[in-house]
């Protein structure tokens, strides 16, 4: 499917709404989401089916996150060699084939490799979102969307474990999986169709890795960027680990349904999206490092 083309120095987003751009945007900063949250409350199914110890199933997400954050490194130089729009689609592709064959597997060893590979090219979606962002938008503008797109993200991240776990309880852990991949199939059309290419090939870098661990080895020097990185980090990963613990928590401990997840997510996700709404303002008041001390103080 050919998708629009602007003319030159046009915004490329131009064709769609604000509203449609910040559905497309935001559901491309999702991808992670779809493909790592979704599957939390279906670890205790696949454990029972694949005959699996707790340990090796939950390998399936550790596997997936250590494949993500070393690809990571790497999404962002792919696409500003390739292009945003070839990058995304050939990454859908591989995730759809790579979810189609998941319901297969009968060991779990299979899983681990197909979840390797997720997890290698599902990062692609939250870096390509903010770089299509930067490529289209600057100053308020790329605030004000990034904000929106992480309140849209924060909003699914509520419903999508609810979901799955809905799907595990009535057709098992590979009707999630048959949802991921045809709702793949649908994002990989839609962005055929509707995202074009926002980096012009006059602005592409080669990809050197010569050139790229240089640079990373220059930010990694920083003792000011660390500081950010490892605060910035062990946010995340306190978030991710309750995520990935709650519905085993939710189910195991308490007895309750895993389609009852909202109980123990919802009011975790609500103060998310109330911190990017307040976020903006709290910045412009207060200075960014006043805001970030706050913040950890908070903590």
């Amino acid at each position: 499917m050919p998708a629009p083309s602007p003319p030159r120095g046009a915004n490329p987003l131009a064709h769609l709404t604000a509203l449609q751009a910040l559905l497309l945007l935001g559901s491309l900063g999702m991808l992670n989401t779809l493909w790592s949250d979704m599957l939390f409350p279906a670890i205790g199914s696949i454990q029972h089916d694949l005959g699996a110890s707790a340990t090796a199933v939950q390998q399936t997400v550790s596997l997936y996150f250590i494949a993500s954050a070393f690809m990571c490194l790497w999404h962002g130089a792919l696409s500003d060699a390739w292009g945003r729009r070839r990058t995304l689609l050939v990454g859908l592709a591989v995730l759809v084939l790579t979810s189609l064959l998941s319901p297969l597997a009968t060991r779990i060893e299979q899983l681990w490799i197909l979840r390797i590979v997720q997890g290698g090219v599902v990062g692609l979606g939250h870096i390509l979102c903010r770089a299509v962002i930067r490529d289209v938008y600057s100053g308020e503008a790329a605030q004000r969307m990034i904000a929106h797109t992480s309140n849209l993200q924060a909003v699914v991240a509520i419903l999508l474990p609810m979901l799955g776990g809905w799907l595990t309880w009535m057709w098992g852990w590979r009707a999630v999986f048959a949802f991921i991949s045809a709702a793949g199939a649908m994002l990989f059309l839609l962005y055929a169709r509707h995202l074009p290419e926002t980096l012009p090939p006059a602005r592409r870098q080669a990809l050197r890795p010569g050139s790229l661990w240089r640079n990373y080895r220059s930010v990694l020097g920083s003792a000011w960027f660390m500081r950010l990185t490892v605060a910035h980090s062990l946010n995340w990963a306190a978030m991710f680990l309750y995520v990935a613990a709650a519905p085993q928590v939710l189910t195991q401990l308490l007895g309750r349904s895993a389609t009852e997840a909202y109980l123990v997510l919802a009011p975790m996700m609500c103060g998310l999206i109330a911190g990017f709404l307040c976020l903006p303002k709290l910045v412009q008041r207060c200075g960014t490092r006043r805001t970030m001390y706050l913040d950890k103080m908070a903590l």
